[in-house]
């Protein structure tokens, strides 16, 4: 019988469990205040809900070969509607440096 605290469930809550590559980011988010923002190279992306800003970092590095200055994760909450509901929804905002471009059309 493990006690809490103890080393053994200390890893297994500390292990987590990193999505698949090719889940991490869905795709770009193109909203009009999304393409306001690449214009000031912020480049905004839905992502996997288990996504963090470390492995959304990875992602752009390995995917687009550019290094982010800095990554924002938020999430849009679930909305209820006369007919049915508006799925929540996780987003990832990267900061790229002055004269960095992502071409999303390749």
């Amino acid at each position: 019988m493990a006690i809490f605290g103890s080393k053994k469930n200390k890893k297994e809550v500390n292990d987590i469990r990193v999505p698949a590559k090719a889940t991490i980011v869905a795709g770009p988010r193109i909203t009009e205040k999304a393409t306001i923002a690449s214009d000031k190279n912020v480049y905004t992306y839905e992502v996997d809900s288990n996504a963090t800003k470390h492995t959304v970092r990875k992602h752009i590095i390995d995917t687009y070969g550019k290094t982010p200055v800095k990554v924002n994760v938020s999430t849009l909450p679930a909305k209820k509607r006369k007919k049915g509901t508006k799925a929540e929804v996780k987003k990832a905002y990267v900061f790229l440096k002055k004269g960095d471009t992502i071409d999303f059309i390749s």
